[in-house]
């Protein structure tokens, strides 16, 4: 299972989307991220865009901060943004606001192609 959570710049809704389902999978199949992803469950985010913030960036202070409260470490990660690749591989695309379908069908139209993976 290939799972992609995506958002406008990657800092903040879409890595914290990622780390709660890693979480989920690790609590559900008693499994850390490293076995998850050796069984074929591979669990990302990404951004639309680098307009507010540049790939590379780290999450933003207050997701940190959140995630925190429920002991998980945001601290580590750094945005990248969403490519066709990404996309074509998924199984779900996972759009964390309703506009972003439409922004990444306008992107990469090709998704489209795919039934039941932009949601």
């Amino acid at each position: 299972m290939n799972i992609v959570f995506v958002c406008t710049s990657n800092t903040c809704r879409s890595p914290v989307s990622e780390l709660f389902a890693v979480e989920y999978f690790h609590r559900k199949l008693n499994m850390s991220r490293e076995q998850q992803e050796a069984k074929g469950i591979a669990i990302r985010s990404a951004a639309l865009t680098d307009v507010f913030d540049r790939e590379g960036s780290p999450a933003s202070k207050h997701a940190v901060d959140v995630m925190k409260k429920y002991q998980l470490d945001l601290s580590k990660h750094r945005s990248q943004l969403l490519t066709e690749k990404m996309c074509m591989e998924a199984d779900y695309v996972v759009c964390v606001a309703s506009d972003m379908v439409f922004k990444v069908t306008e992107k990469f139209p090709q998704i489209k192609e795919r039934d039941n993976v932009l949601a």
